[in-house]
């Protein structure tokens, strides 16, 4: 089966530390693809997910997401279930403070089985980890092919539900007991296999992020779900309708539109609503921006908006000349209009990308010149073949001069990622342009 040969090709070649891995695409054999392995992000994720780390909390210089992930030296505090630090300087075992409702309830006369979901959930969990690489790698490969992994899930999902639904129904007899301890009991469930970073921001204050890891319930749920709808969907379906939905599989759209990052560990956690802003190798990744466009369906709606225009005027964009200010993950931005390029030259030529900050928001000037190695190779590849021109001003510069200077050199385009309140993440763009 595909999906065997797979695991088992995978989880060598990042175990012997190899640089590439030829993946099975048919259950023949007979077509295999040479993909690199992601050393880095196979890196943290190991880093944070294991028996003692459920998630934790980084602190770096780095102001992307998964540069900071991806940084050895960062101050780092894993999330150890066994020892929950609420302040710097108690801790509490979650199973413990469990056992302590379940006991008060219980002799209130509440039956409960919070230690016995706890225990469960923490069986299923390890064997989970056993498949670690495969799930963070080809979650949807796993769980479509492999019917006991599948099961596993589908009991994990099922223990962690329980778990957390009991402890909504007690809320109330709960915080009767201990409102403190029941607070710190929530919070600490709602951390657990989540990574909070936070990096530097002008003014001082920091700028929180946050990722799912693999094994998180609702990213285990995602891709269930998906396997799920596409049990004996290839029964009848075309070649060509194959191809795409297997396209389509590979990067499956995000159902969550925000997360709460606690303010675990010891209250170095943000304790907010993050949106939602992206992912890293198709884990959910959440970021304190709080406009729509400066998330995931907002560079979606500027390589739309650009598509459309050279549509309707392909004979003014020789090149089709772009501004962006104040650009988000300026290297996804980036990447997804790169991408246009991929069509032939007669269709689109050329463009012309052009990127300014004001003066709030420096760091994303270097965001734009310091790209990861893969964005930066498919970058100057157009470069060299004449097809993308890219500019990177120098520094910010006040709207006001960004105005007058877009007035006396025009662009097609103009993309301004504004900073608003996080509750318009809740809906989509097409909702403001009618």
């Amino acid at each position: 089966m595909i999906a065997t040969e797979y695991v088992e090709r995978i989880e060598r070649a990042v175990e012997d530390e190899e640089d590439a891995v030829l993946l099975p695409l048919d259950a023949t054999g007979e077509q295999q693809e040479r993909q690199p392995v992601p050393k880095a992000y196979f890196g943290w994720v190991h880093r944070f997910c294991s028996e003692s780390a459920w998630g934790g909390f980084l602190e770096s210089a780095q102001s992307s997401l998964s540069k900071s992930l991806e940084e050895e030296q960062a101050d780092v505090d894993l999330l150890d279930p066994q020892a929950i630090h609420a302040t710097p300087n108690t801790a509490f075992a979650i199973r413990e403070r469990l056992q302590l409702f379940e006991t008060e309830l219980r002799r209130a006369g509440t039956e409960v089985a919070f230690t016995e979901l706890w225990d469960q959930g923490l069986r299923l969990r390890t064997t989970l980890l056993a498949r670690l690489v495969p799930l963070a790698d080809n979650p949807l490969l796993v769980l479509s092919g492999l019917p006991a992994d599948r099961q596993t899930v589908e009991e994990y999902l099922r223990v962690r539900a329980a778990l957390f639904g009991q402890i909504a129904l007690h809320e109330a007899a709960m915080r009767q007991l201990s409102q403190v301890s029941h607070a710190e009991l929530v919070e600490a469930v709602l951390a657990l296999d989540i990574v909070q970073v936070r990096t530097p921001a002008p003014g001082g204050e920091g700028s929180y992020k946050a990722v799912l890891l693999p094994l998180h319930p609702l990213n285990l749920w995602r891709y269930h779900r998906l396997a799920t709808v596409a049990d004996n969907l290839g029964e009848h379906l075309s070649d060509a309708q194959r191809r795409r939905v297997r396209e389509l599989c590979r990067e499956p759209h995000q159902f969550l539109s925000v997360l709460y990052a606690p303010s675990l560990p010891a209250g170095r956690g943000m304790g907010n609503i993050l949106p939602l802003s992206g992912e890293i190798h198709g884990l959910a990744t959440f970021e304190n921006f709080s406009n729509a466009l400066t998330c995931a369906d907002g560079v979606e709606a500027l390589v739309e908006a650009v598509r459309r225009f050279h549509f309707l005027y392909p004979h003014h964009s020789r090149p089709l000349r772009i501004a962006l200010i104040n650009p988000p993950e300026a290297a996804t931005t980036l990447g997804k209009l790169v991408e246009l390029l991929k069509l032939p030259p007669d269709y689109l030529r050329r463009l012309r990308v052009e990127v300014f900050a004001t003066e709030r928001f420096p760091h994303r000037l270097i965001e734009a010149r310091h790209l990861e190695p893969d964005r930066r190779d498919a970058v100057e590849e157009r470069i060299r073949e004449g097809r993308l021109d890219l500019v990177v001003n120098d520094g910010t510069l006040p709207m006001a001069d960004i105005t007058k200077r877009l007035q006396q050199e025009p662009v097609h385009v103009v993309a301004l990622f504004d900073e608003a309140h996080p509750l318009v993440r809740r809906t989509t763009c097409a909702h403001f342009i009618r």
